[in-house]
């Protein structure tokens, strides 16, 4: 397994008036963070902005609401091809459609590697919380 998984995407930023913004995206699953994802917006812009959080919100937001807080996703209404990220907190919020296909794909990946990734960092943790116990 490569030490993580890339997806280069596209997504759209919803502005005020109806405008649409494309943006390069990418989404990175890591290993050594096997919970979340890091998607960047923006690539190569000056203003890219990065987000972090649990990939099972992309997962959960394919087929119906996921989310609350600063990190919301779900279907984008009247269709099963897009996602809809809101990110930020009331007043301050980012809109981006994504494609589902996109995501899926992704997830897929994510859900493929997680379950040995989380063990794998379960297992360090155990040895280090031992050793931290036996310094004591």
């Amino acid at each position: 397994m490569p030490d993580s998984c890339r997806r280069t995407v596209t997504a759209t930023m919803l502005l005020p008036g109806g405008r649409r913004l494309r943006l390069p995206a990418l989404m990175v699953y890591d290993p050594k963070d096997c919970l979340a994802v890091r998607v960047t917006f923006g690539l190569g812009r000056p203003d890219a902005a990065t987000w972090v959080f649990a990939w099972e919100l992309l997962s959960r937001g394919l087929t119906g609401a996921a989310g609350i807080g600063d990190v919301r996703v779900a279907p984008v209404a009247g269709t099963d091809a897009r996602l809809l990220l809101r990110l930020g907190r009331p007043g301050d919020i980012a809109e981006l459609e994504l494609d589902a296909a996109d995501v899926l794909a992704f997830v897929a990946v994510a859900r493929e590697h997680a379950p040995r990734d989380n063990r794998e960092i379960r297992d360090a943790l155990a040895g280090e919380l031992s050793r931290i116990r036996q310094r004591a």
